[in-house]
C-alpha cells in the first residue's frame, strides 16, 4: 500500500531547511510488517514520479513475497516447507552472505534459525519458552548443515531460514538502485529505521537521529543525532521489539548458540557504511559478539563504521562522527 505527497523540506527531518522551501516528493509503503518512506528532494518535473513509484511497489511486493515468514506461500517458506529447493541467484546471494555472517560469529548468527525465532515470536505471541523447548529448537539450527549447490538448496528437517536481520537492507540497496536509474540523486529511504542516504539534502549532510536504547523510551527519544550523506545507516537495539515477563526483558536479537536474548551489555549498534544489506546483518552481527568483539570487528572491517551503546550508557565510536548528544545521561567513550 502507498501514499503520494508532495510536502515542503522543512518538515522533513531534526534540523535544516531551504530559504525557498522547494516541495519534496514522497512515498509511503507498507511492508515486512515495517512502514517504509522514500523522500526524493529533486525538483519532480525531472523525474518520471509514478514510474518510480510503480517500480518501488513492485520491487516490495516481490520481496515481501520471496522472503517473508509471514506469507505462507513465500518462497522462503517454501524452502522451509522442502516444497521447493530450487531457488534463484538472489536468493542464494542473500543466503550466501548470511552463511558468512555465521562463521563470523562463530554460530551466534545464524540464518538455519528460523525455529528458534519463531519459538521465542518476539511482537507477536511473545512466547517465553522453558528450557526442553530452547534446547529442542537447537537441534534445528546450524548454518555448517546448510548445503548450496548451484542454485539448490538442502538442509536436514526442521532447519528454517529467516533473513528478516538482513532483507529490509536489501530493499534499501534496490530501492537505491530504482532511484538511480531514474535519475534521481538525492533522496532519503527510511525502512522502519534502516536508513538509506542517496546523495545529500540540498548540498549539506542528513541529519539522522539514533533512538535512545533503553525499553522505557516510550516517547521514542532520541540519543544523539549525525549527519551523513551517500551511505546506509542501521541500528539493532533492544527497544526494538521485545516483552517483558516477571521484570525481565527479552529482546528479539537472538544468540543462535544459547538459544535466547543476547545478554552482553550492549543495548544497540549503528552501522554506517555503503550498502544497506551490509548495514543491516553488520547491526546485529556486531551485536551478538559484544562490544569488544563487535567493535575490533569493525575496525578490521574496511568501509564500515559502527557505533556502540551500552546498557549502563555509554557510547563508543569507531571514528567521529560528529554526533550531537541529545541526553546528557550518556556520555561518549574511547575503547
Amino acid at each position: 500500500m502507498k501514499k503520494l505527497l508532495l510536502i515542503p523540506a522543512l518538515l522533513l527531518l531534526i534540523t535544516g531547511c531551504s530559504e525557498t522551501e522547494p516541495e519534496i516528493t514522497e512515498f509511503d509503503y507498507f511492508y515486512f510488517d515495517t512502514s517504509i518512506n522514500v523522500k526524493i528532494y529533486d525538483d519532480a518535473k525531472d523525474l518520471d514520479v509514478e514510474q518510480i513509484d510503480s517500480d518501488i511497489e513492485e520491487l516490495l511486493v516481490r520481496l515481501e513475497n520471496t522472503y517473508s515468514p509471514s506469507i505462507e506461500d513465500s518462497a522462503i517458506n517454501q524452502v522451509n516447507d522442502r516444497k521447493i529447493t530450487e531457488v534463484d541467484d538472489e536468493f542464494i546471494s542473500i543466503l550466501n552472505q548470511s552463511i558468512k555472517a555465521c562463521d563470523a560469529t562463530n554460530g551466534q548468527y545464524d540464518p538455519s534459525s528460523g525455529a528458534l525465532i519463531d519459538l521465542w515470536s518476539i511482537n507477536n505471541a511473545n512466547h517465553l519458552p522453558s528450557d526442553k523447548e530452547v534446547k529442542e529448537a537447537l537441534t534445528n539450527v546450524g548454518c555448517d548443515d546448510v548445503v548450496i549447490n548451484g542454485n539448490t538448496i538442502t538442509m536436514p528437517e526442521g532447519y528454517r531460514l529467516d533473513f528478516g536481520s538482513s532483507v529490509k537492507g536489501f530493499a534499501g540497496d534496490k530501492i537505491e538502485e530504482i532511484l538511480k536509474n531514474a535519475g534521481v540523486e538525492n533522496a532519503l529511504i527510511n525502512l522502519g529505521g534502516n536508513i538509506q542516504a542517496v546523495g545529500n539534502k540540498y548540498g549539506k549532510p542528513f541529519n539522522i537521529a539514533i533512538m535512545k536504547p533503553e525499553v522505557e523510551n516510550t516517547l521514542n527519544e532520541n540519543v544523539a543525532q549525525m549527519p551523513i550523506e551517500d551511505s546506509a545507516l542501521v541500528t539493532s537495539g533492544i527497544n526494538q521489539r521485545f516483552f517483558i515477563e516477571d521484570g525481565k526483558v527479552y529482546h528479539h536479537i537472538i544468540d543462535a548458540i544459547k538459544g535466547e536474548p543476547a545478554d552482553n551489555g550492549l543495548a544497540s549498534v549503528t552501522i554506517v557504511t555503503d550498502s544497506g544489506a551490509d548495514a543491516d546483518i553488520l547491526s546485529t552481527m556486531t551485536f551478538l559478539m559484544g562490544l569488544e568483539d563487535g567493535y575490533d570487528y569493525i575496525m578490521n572491517t574496511g568501509g564500515v563504521e559502527a557505533i556502540f551503546i551500552t546498557t549502563d550508557k555509554k557510547i563508543y565510536q569507531t571514528k567521529d562522527f560528529n554526533l550531537t548528544i541529545l541526553d546528557d545521561t550518556y556520555t561518549i567513550e574511547e575503547m
